[in-house]
């Protein structure tokens, strides 16, 4: 949780990835807001979506 706090503190957008304590901090109401990737991937494919549907190189 100390991760996600440490970015809205710097004002940065906070995912959480559900590995480690990503479970546990997935469930804590204060961090409904967070957008949740079951693995690093799916955050990735996410995170690149915007650009690879704009075509832009990889």
């Amino acid at each position: 949780a100390r991760d996600l706090q440490a970015a809205e503190a710097a004002g940065v957008p906070a995912w959480l990835v559900r590995t480690g304590n990503g479970q546990t901090t997935a469930r804590d109401a204060a961090f409904a807001h967070v957008p949740v990737f079951d693995d690093l991937a799916a955050a990735v494919d996410a995170l690149t979506a915007p650009h690879r549907a704009a075509g832009e190189p990889s």
